[in-house]
């Protein structure tokens, strides 16, 4: 009601946070449907219903419906239902619920099994009666909807073929309200539209250097394509749209130590303020980050900008915060950030995060989690959470393929990673460990530690890991004679940060067939790779 009070530029302001518009309006539909006298949709809004649902948002139920009907009943009765559709967009919305009602159950077709149903129970025959009702009554209210919004068909009206100096392109067209979302031919997610009126809609797409055959589906109210159009857009420029293949989320700082004393003394009283998310163009391009946000975990859209090849950028939660804390990080910081609300930061337990592009495809999706298999250090007690060689292009949802930082505070902007250089062979220390295996594994002696349990057919191995040496696979094989190795499907038990930039880790092989008198071997494999 506080919101409803309020009008012009007050109503709008903070309306998507109070009620759920789409649901609210699709309530008010069935309501409308209904053509109930003393009904909501009729303007007596002591008879309508509201749900708060857990995110505090509001949306209206169908509900005392059953007396007065009206054949000719205005959908526009209810007051509360003409404010929120003096705006064209949700006028369309409104509107598209209304004849998707009518196109999937408020018909003969649908309705008529369930008559002669009904009148199996009730020899008195009311429903013919019901059933012709709702009939005049979806005629009478698709009437409405035309003369309200008249039909047309759903096109592409950009000139064709586009040419476009950049990696997103901007295409405009029209649609009725039966189009309920706009999705690339092909594709099962729906782009980010731009309603500008009741029938006009705009939207940004993802485009490759060189000639893109674009098609785009208009898909209705229960997911059917209702038609497909096509553009050519020639793209002149050598800039690549962010995708899976080029940008990486390199490093997530969930869970801050908590604030020094001149920390709080310049204002800073929570950890959460000093969060931070860091990006890497992972791509031999640069590439375009127009379009792109966050969705799930922190909502932040990027502003229009490049990235180029193996830059990183740094998206904070405050930003005046994450520059008193990292100062030397300023040049890699983009503009705005992400923590406008007290909702929007990063779970200390873990959540899921998604990261989607101009065209609304998915970057990443994965969900980070505070205890084993993950590592469990960058949980408040310094390091951030690092993906270990981003250039690979690593599958983010998997643990193993994350590592706790090796600095306090982490490196936003930058790396922690240190390459091998040198002989792989050489020994000057004479601790009879190569310069390779104690890059990857430390100084520590033994540096493998193998136990083998005939008895419970298991193996298990034990090594420090160097955690910045992300230049190295590491991989655990089996053989029988030392000539065949094979990968011996280990499992990690355990993985403890030891604060040094090193962490100790254990490795099981489960069901081991030992044959009588067979020897089996274990090993530890290390690989050069790109970090």
């Amino acid at each position: 009601n506080q919101q409803f009070g309020k009008s012009g530029a007050a109503f709008e302001d903070g309306l998507e946070e109070v009620i759920d518009v789409d649901g609210w309006l699709r309530g008010f539909a069935y309501s409308a449907m209904s053509g109930a006298g003393d009904g909501i949709a009729s303007g007596f809004e002591h008879n309508g219903m509201y749900y708060a649902r857990p995110d505090g948002r509001v949306v209206s139920l169908p509900h005392d419906m059953d007396f007065g009907w009206n054949t000719g009943l205005s959908i526009w009765s209810n007051p509360e239902c003409s404010r929120l559709t003096q705006d064209g967009r949700r006028r369309r919305i409104y509107l598209g619920h209304l004849h998707d009602i009518i196109s999937t159950t408020w018909n003969q077709g649908y309705l008529s099994p369930w008559r002669s149903h009904f009148n199996s129970l009730d020899p008195a025959g009311y429903w013919n009666s019901t059933l012709s009702y709702m009939n005049s009554r979806a005629g009478n209210v698709l009437s409405q909807i035309n003369s309200s919004l008249p039909p047309v068909n759903f096109s592409i009206t950009t000139s064709n073929p586009l040419t476009i100096n950049g990696s997103a392109a901007t295409i405009s067209g029209n649609g009725w309200v039966n189009v309920r979302s706009i999705r690339l031919a092909g594709s099962s997610t729906p782009l980010a539209v731009n309603w500008t009126d009741e029938n006009s809609w705009q939207l940004t797409i993802p485009t490759q250097p060189g000639q893109n055959a674009i098609s785009l589906q208009a898909v209705d109210f229960s997911g059917q394509i209702l038609t497909t159009d096509s553009i050519v857009v020639n793209n002149t420029s050598t800039i690549e749209p962010a995708g899976p293949a080029n940008l990486a989320v390199t490093e997530l700082m969930y869970n801050p130590s908590d604030p020094t004393p001149a920390e709080v003394a310049a204002g800073f009283l929570e950890e959460s303020v000093f969060e931070y998310v860091e990006v890497m163009n992972i791509g031999d391009s640069s590439i375009d980050l127009t379009g792109v946000q966050f969705t799930e975990g922190i909502t932040f859209a990027f502003p229009s900008m490049t990235l180029a090849p193996l830059e990183r950028t740094v998206i904070p939660r405050d930003r005046e915060a994450f520059l008193a804390r990292y100062s030397q990080s300023a040049p890699s910081l983009l503009s705005g950030e992400y923590g406008i609300g007290e909702g929007n930061r990063l779970s200390d337990s873990g959540e899921e995060i998604l990261l989607t592009g101009a065209g609304g495809q998915e970057i990443r999706r994965f969900t980070y989690l505070d205890e084993f298999p993950w590592p469990a250090s960058p949980d408040g007690l310094g390091p951030s959470l690092v993906l270990i060689a981003p250039r690979s292009n690593p599958d983010h949802a998997v643990a193993l393929n994350w590592r706790p930082g090796t600095s306090v505070g982490g490196t936003p902007g930058g790396s922690d990673t240190v390459d091998f250089v040198g002989d792989p062979d050489a020994d000057p220390d004479g601790n009879g460990l190569g310069a390779l295996l104690e890059h990857a594994l430390g100084s520590s002696l033994p540096p493998v530690v193998i136990q083998v349990d005939p008895a419970t057919g298991t193996a298990t191995m034990s090594f420090t890991r160097n955690l910045p040496a992300d230049d190295i696979a590491f991989s655990i094989e089996v053989s029988t004679d030392l000539l065949a190795w094979s990968p011996g499907g280990a499992e990690r038990l355990s993985s403890s940060d030891n604060g040094d930039g090193t962490a100790t880790e254990s490795w099981i092989i489960p069901d081991i067939q030992f044959g009588a008198g067979q020897a089996w071997f274990m090993r530890l494999r290390l690989d050069q790779r790109v970090p």
